[in-house]
């Protein structure tokens, strides 16, 4: 049966780009790979990019959503 009502709120990728980047530059720290500086890889350094990027979407839409409801309830 399909969903004909449902509507996202846009939160789930933003969230996913958090937690792989901030994942992935946990991880990169163990990876014997070429460090650029203070032992911080090139693909650290995307992956930080991309955490913060994910956050700072997740806050946006989040925020969004939040004034969204507080309309409705007016």
């Amino acid at each position: 049966m399909k969903k004909t009502q449902f509507i996202t709120n846009g939160e789930l990728y933003p969230l996913m780009m958090m937690l792989f980047g901030s994942t992935r530059f946990i991880w990169e720290f163990f990876r014997d790979n070429e460090k650029l500086f203070f032992g911080i890889s090139n693909l650290a350094i995307h992956a930080l990019i991309m955490g913060v990027v994910g956050t700072a979407w997740y806050l946006t839409i989040r925020d969004r959503n939040a004034n969204k409801q507080l309309r409705r309830k007016h």
